[in-house]
C-alpha cells in the first residue's frame, strides 16, 4: 500500500479487482453510487459476447466461454482498460486483472481484494451460482494460465500484488461495509479526493447504501444502478472498443467480428 500521492492530480479515476469471488464487483457497485462514478464492467463485454455465441453466463458454462473468447479479445479489452484508465474521468473500471500491467499511476486509484479460497466459494454460492467450488477452481486455473501466458503476470503473486496496487485488502473476515470505510479512509490521503469530494457526508451514507445492496441484492442493486446511468452497458462498450481500436476488431473472428460492429 502506498500513501503519497501526487498533489497535482486534479482528477483520478478507480480500479477495482481482485481474485474470482473475492467481491471486487460488490465493492465497485457501491464505490461507483458513493461517488457518483461511471462504472464499467468489462466482464460484462464477455458475458454478452458468450451470451451472443449461445454460452449461459454461469455455472461451467461460463468458464467454457472464457477459454474461448479471452484469448481473442483480451488483449484487446486489456489496452482498453489502460486507456480509460488514464484518458476518461470519473471512472470505476471493474476487471480481473485490474492495474498489474500499469502499475501505480498518478490518475488511478488501484484496490485488490484477495481471500481465502474457502470464504470465495461462500461469496460465490450467496451469489446462487451453480457449482460454486468447481466453477472458481477452473476459474482460477484458466485466469492463472491466461495471463501467465499473454503478460508472463502470476495472478496469485501476493508481492506481486502488493507492488503494483494502491490499496491491497484480505477481506476473508471483513464486511462489504468495512472494506468501503477502509477505502474511504485511505482516500482522505489523497489531495484529489480531499478537496473534490466531501468524503465525510460520503462516508455517512456508507451504512445505508451497504444495506440496500444487502437487502435487495447485487442483481437489483445492479439494475438500479443501470437506470441512473450509472453502470456503462456492454453494447455501450463494445462501441467504444470499436471506436478506439478499429485496428483490433478488424483482426477478430467474423462471428465476433459482427457483433462489436453492430451485425450479429
Amino acid at each position: 500500500m502506498s500513501s503519497e500521492y501526487n498533489a497535482d492530480i486534479n482528477t483520478m479515476n478507480f480500479s477495482v479487482s481482485g481474485w474470482s469471488g473475492s467481491g471486487a464487483t460488490s465493492l465497485a457497485l457501491i464505490l461507483s453510487k458513493l461517488f457518483n462514478y461511471q462504472n464499467l464492467y468489462l466482464g460484462s463485454v464477455f458475458r454478452y459476447i458468450g451470451s451472443k455465441l449461445g454460452y449461459s453466463e454461469e455455472g461451467f458454462n461460463r468458464p467454457k466461454s472464457d477459454d474461448l473468447i479471452e484469448p481473442i479479445i483480451g488483449p484487446t479489452a486489456d489496452r482498453y482498460r489502460d486507456y480509460k484508465l488514464i484518458e476518461g474521468e470519473r471512472i470505476i473500471v471493474d476487471s480481473d486483472i485490474g492495474t498489474f500491467l500499469i502499475g501505480k499511476h498518478p490518475k488511478i486509484f488501484s484496490i485488490f481484494l484477495k481471500s481465502d479460497f474457502e470464504e470465495r466459494v461462500k461469496k460465490v454460492v450467496k451469489d446462487e451460482r451453480e457449482g460454486a467450488m468447481e466453477v472458481l477452481k477452473h476459474r482460477d486455473e484458466i485466469n492463472q494460465k491466461f495471463f501467465k501466458e499473454l503478460h508472463n503476470i502470476d495472478i496469485f503473486d501476493e508481492e506481486l500484488i502488493d507492488r503494483k496496487f494502491n490499496f491491497v485488502i484480505d477481506n476473508t473476515h471483513v464486511s462489504i461495509e468495512s472494506e468501503v470505510k477502509m477505502v474511504i479512509e485511505e482516500l482522505r490521503k489523497i489531495p484529489h479526493f480531499k478537496t473534490s469530494f466531501d468524503l465525510y457526508e460520503i462516508s455517512s451514507r456508507v451504512d445505508e447504501e451497504v444495506r440496500d445492496f444487502a437487502l435487495i441484492g447485487k442483481d437489483a442493486y445492479k439494475e438500479k444502478l443501470i437506470k441512473s446511468k450509472i453502470i456503462t452497458s456492454p453494447e455501450e462498450i463494445i462501441t467504444d472498443i470499436t471506436k478506439n481500436f478499429p485496428e483490433d476488431v478488424a483482426e477478430f473472428p467474423e462471428k465476433i467480428q459482427k457483433i462489436f460492429l453492430g451485425i450479429d
